[in-house]
């Protein structure tokens, strides 16, 4: 097919498109088959040519005409920001141009209105966009909805004032740019200013969505005391209970329970083994919906937490948690290998190891470890990568195999260094001392530990330090034996 032909099945498309929007009152039930129909044509290409388009009509000008095909290009955006199937990068690009173009018809000192709404919108696409940089996407984003606030005022359009705000909030919660400490604060303060128009009692949805938000805003702050900052998640979080209850919104209340499952395992206050029951609990309620088959990602996420308190459990019995931890880490390790996601598998795959480890269980855990350090050789995190190299060096000397330990450590150290991670380092050069006071090097077991000591004392490890003084102690023990 010549590149003629193609333009013309574009426009056609195009043109096919408006039609049934128009005849359609803009029916998703109507729009959307037809658009999967033609999924191959919903590309960047298409947008141009949607852009082009709607551009030479507008030079006609035909105020009628020229208003009439805006309409129809604000509703296709619409229709394609919200289309669940095809490519979603490029349904965003598409759903940006659009808006974009309509701009053009709708000046903001000539119809304010719909300005602004297409002003939010594009914010909206921005913070969601693929492509480009996503930091860039997101100051877009930003800018996009402070326009929209010169437009929508609280006290002339309240609810969409409200709306607004709580979209500021979401993207200073992703933004990249800036000081993370200030975004957050920053995103509370915007939701925090949407509850004063999105009450419980006139708008229990929006509200509950916004408290969920604070809980998770609240879970991740980093100015205030960390205790209270937890307390306060937990509070926001229950209150989204309130309204996204498991009968009316199954798939928010799995979200909320995971997350109060997150706050309890975090928790500071009250006592350590309820905190981390109460965590356990949250993350089996959220799996009695979130199920392989219809949620696999988000299974895998809270099998993934569920491992992980497990791991932490103060109660019970310890080799029995520690084996539940290990059926949830391989049942999340399976779901994130099918989805393609190296990082998050590499990752836990090496929690895996750390597990496997503690049970005693050394040649699965070298098994899972050296898996791990696989993935990350093809990933760029070298202080994960350093900490899988520290451990299968543990596990060979766990092992017995001494000499491959010795590389491990000296391996591990070197990217420690590399990377500034002096605790890192410390860990490797206590773990030389030992290995080498093993084998007989006593000399330089000495000079490792002696290394490692002044490590632990410049970041002031009081607990290491002593462990260390513990074999310096045996090493002077050894030495005056010698002498005698």
């Amino acid at each position: 097919m010549n590149e003629q032909q193609r333009f013309e099945d574009y426009l056609a498309f195009l043109q096919t498109v408006i039609q049934v929007i128009s005849e359609s009152n803009n029916d998703p039930k109507v729009v959307y088959p037809l658009l999967e129909q033609h999924l191959d044509k919903l590309d960047e290409n298409f947008a141009q040519i949607l852009q082009q388009s709607a551009q030479n009509v507008f030079r006609q000008g035909d105020s009628e005409l020229t208003t009439w095909l805006a309409v129809m290009i604000f509703y296709f955006c619409i229709d394609i920001y919200q289309f669940p199937l095809g490519n979603r990068a490029n349904n965003l690009e598409i759903t940006i141009t659009g808006f974009e173009t309509v701009l053009e018809v709708y000046p903001s000192k000539v119809f304010p209105q719909e300005w602004a709404g297409i002003q939010n919108n594009l914010g909206n696409a921005y913070h969601d966009r693929i492509k480009g940089d996503q930091a860039e996407n997101l100051e877009l984003s930003i800018k996009y909805y402070q326009e929209a606030l010169t437009v929508r005022t609280k006290e002339t359009f309240p609810e969409q004032w409200a709306t607004i705000q709580s979209n500021l909030g979401n993207a200073y919660y992703d933004r990249i740019k800036g000081e993370r400490a200030e975004n957050l604060e920053l995103a509370i303060n915007y939701y925090q200013q949407a509850l004063t128009v999105y009450t419980p009692e006139a708008f229990p949805e929006q509200w509950a969505t916004i408290q969920s938000n604070l809980g998770n805003a609240y879970y991740d702050r980093i100015k205030g005391e960390r205790a209270e900052n937890l307390e306060l998640s937990i509070k926001y979080y229950q209150e989204a209970l309130t309204v996204r209850t498991k009968e009316a919104f199954p798939e928010q209340w799995a979200t909320t329970q995971n997350n109060l499952g997150n706050a309890y395992s975090d928790r500071i206050k009250g006592e350590r083994a309820e905190n981390l029951e109460l965590s356990i609990k949250y993350y089996q309620e959220a799996l009695t919906v979130y199920t392989p088959e219809a949620f696999p990602k988000q299974w895998a996420t809270v099998q993934n937490n569920l491992a992980i308190a497990y791991s932490n459990r103060i109660r019970g019995d310890k080799a029995k948690n520690l084996e539940l931890a290990i059926v949830a880490y391989e049942n999340a390790i399976n779901v994130y290998e099918s989805l393609g996601n190296l990082s998050i598998t590499a990752q836990i795959t090496l929690e895996l190891g750390k597990v496997y480890l503690e049970q005693g269980y050394w040649y699965k855990a070298l098994e899972s470890l050296e898996k791990s350090l696989k993935l990350y050789r093809q990933l760029s995190n070298f202080e994960n990568r350093a900490d899988v190299i520290y451990q299968i060096a543990r596990t060979h000397h766990l092992i017995g195999n001494l000499e491959k330990a010795s590389v491990y450590y000296r391996d591990a150290l070197r990217f420690y260094e590399h990377i500034g991670n002096r605790r890192g380092g410390a860990f490797c050069k206590a773990s030389l001392g030992r290995l080498m006071l093993q084998i007989g090097f006593v000399e330089e077991a000495l000079e490792q530990l002696k290394e490692a000591k002044a490590i632990y004392t410049e970041i002031n490890d009081e607990k290491q330090i002593n462990e260390v003084e513990e074999m310096l102690k045996l090493i002077t023990k050894i030495k005056e034996k010698q002498k005698v």
